[in-house]
């Protein structure tokens, strides 16, 4: 559907042009008026005509000029002049501003009728062509993205035909010889749950945007492909281009790509070493995957880049370990479980070479113990540890390891405590709150019910023994539980404000950011960092 604008300084002819011609015949939605040039150039800057009738002379901006100002904005709307006058220059001008027809007064209706016609049709051609050219364009770019792919996936492979690898370069542009370097980065994205096509397509292009905002302004060239939610990327730049050979430089750009990527995903990037010639990038391939294994030993945010000077060591397993963990807690020494999960993290960090199986396996164990601990407690059920194996083994570094393993031993001393208390109605309620925090519907009125009390009474009884109201405690154990599951990357912020009993995540955060002075978005970065 079009919009046309109709412009003459008499009233009448306006109202003619618009009563006898049937405009749905053209596509001709709207339709608006004006009275003379200045008025037609204020409506057309927010109505934006695709077709303008215009009479030439008018009192303050005649036509011709009135044209001449509307191209400048709209370059593509076509044009239609009247004028009862039959002056050579205004044929001139018509010319000048590829007016689709020139007609002289008295107006002529079906000469009027094709005019606009011709009008429409042109346009139409117009906007085929250029619904064409995008397409094109888009094919062109689809094209030569999945050429890259292919030249991406290729460059990598150590059985690869390196004749046929330059050739497929050449043909993007790219040359692959010894007058360039190479270097290869693998970002992984740790995501909840698995992404649809649809969703990989997304993050694809996300990723593809961030890299071309930081590494086209450097003139590096790069090919990529994906293998699920992990992106290999192999560079390429000039021997004259220094960057590739100062690691703690490429840092400083991949911790910029880094911050964006945080926008959509928890990343992880290392960067694998520097080669010199087309048939060792499966080198550098190489060293970052190894990169990328060492990252989960790595303090602070997750990029890390392969090191030749690194001594691998793998640690020895001493299952005496197991044994002082156990007499920790038979001896309801809180603070030596904590000093011990932190010293056998940093004994276990110099050890980066230690398959990550069997550093999970090692915390699996010792949660073992806590949880036989639980379940000699009275009065308490015992804990799946097939679940917990499950949340351990997700867990993507040793530090999000250790603060799991941290926060177990707390709740353990707390349960530990609230046993030794003598069965209050405090206790109970913390014993109930604390098994269906996780539950939205959970309030005073759910509570005293399933005692069996009154909420007056139990409010008062409650407040009296804790100094708390039913709410208030409710409220704080969900935000520290909350802040328990947002040291786990792989939650996102909608998905922990349901787990612990918030429907509404922007409620959530209101309520999260009051008790602990930030954002839950905020609180994940500074426990990455």
């Amino acid at each position: 559907m079009f919009r046309l604008l109709i412009i003459d300084d008499e009233f009448i002819t306006r109202k003619g042009i618009i009563k006898n011609i049937d405009y749905s015949n053209y596509n001709i939605q709207e339709i608006q008026e004006a009275d003379d040039g200045v008025n037609a150039l204020k409506i057309a800057k927010d109505y934006q005509p695709d077709i303008v009738i215009s009479d030439i002379k008018m009192p303050r901006m005649d036509g011709v000029t009135f044209a001449f100002e509307l191209k400048k904005i709209l370059p593509n709307c076509r044009i239609i002049l009247m004028s009862a006058y039959t002056e050579l220059d205004y044929y001139r001008n018509a010319i000048k501003l590829n007016a689709v027809s020139y007609i002289e007064k008295p107006i002529d209706l079906e000469e009027l009728k094709q005019s606009i016609k011709n009008a429409v049709d042109d346009l139409m051609q117009y906007t085929q062509y250029e619904t064409m050219s995008k397409q094109v364009d888009e094919l062109i770019k689809t094209n030569k993205e999945v050429l890259k792919s292919q030249l991406s996936t290729m460059i990598i492979d150590n059985n690869r035909n390196i004749s046929h690898v330059i050739q497929k370069g050449n043909e993007l542009g790219l040359q692959l010889d010894s007058e360039h370097y190479y270097l290869t980065v693998i970002i992984k994205q740790y995501i909840e749950d698995r992404l649809d096509p649809y969703d990989q397509g997304i993050s694809k292009q996300r990723i593809t945007s961030i890299l071309e905002k930081y590494l086209q302004p450097l003139q590096i060239n790069y090919v990529m492909h994906f293998k699920g939610n992990i992106a290999v990327i192999t560079l390429i730049v000039e021997r004259q281009h220094r960057l590739v050979l100062n690691y703690d430089k490429l840092e400083i750009v991949f911790t910029e790509i880094y911050k964006e990527l945080l926008e959509i995903c928890q990343p992880a990037i290392s960067l694998g070493k520097v080669v010199s010639g087309i048939n060792e990038v499966y080198d550098s391939y190489v060293s970052a995957v190894i990169a990328k294994e060492k990252l989960f030993f790595k303090k602070g945010i997750s990029i890390n880049h392969y090191k030749t000077s690194e001594e691998d060591k793998s640690l020895d397993m001493d299952n005496t370990l197991f044994n002082r963990f156990d007499k920790y807690l038979e001896t309801s020494s809180k603070i030596d479980c904590i000093l011990f999960i932190k010293h056998l993290t940093e004994k276990i960090r110099r050890y980066n070479n230690t398959p990550k199986n069997i550093i999970i396996d090692i915390y699996a164990r010792l949660f073992t113990i806590i949880n036989q601990y639980l379940h000699n407690m009275n009065n308490l059920d015992d804990i799946n540890n097939d679940i917990h194996f499950n949340d351990i083994s997700k867990m993507i570094t040793l530090d999000a390891l250790e603060s799991y393993m941290i926060d177990n031993i707390d709740c353990y001393f707390l349960i530990l405590k609230e046993q030794s208390e003598a069965g209050s109605i405090a206790v109970r309620v913390k014993k109930i709150i604390h098994d269906s925090y996780g539950d939205s519907n959970l309030s005073l009125e759910v509570i005293s019910n399933h005692l069996q009390v009154s909420k007056n009474y139990l409010s008062a009884v409650f407040k009296k023994e804790t100094s708390m109201t039913i709410n208030k405690y409710i409220t704080k154990y969900r935000i520290e539980k909350a802040k328990t599951k947002l040291r786990d990357t792989s939650y996102r912020i909608e998905i922990v404000a349901n787990l612990v009993g918030y429907d509404d995540s922007d409620y959530f955060s209101k309520v999260f950011k009051k008790y602990v002075l930030c954002t839950p978005r905020e609180y994940r970065k500074k426990f990455i960092k």
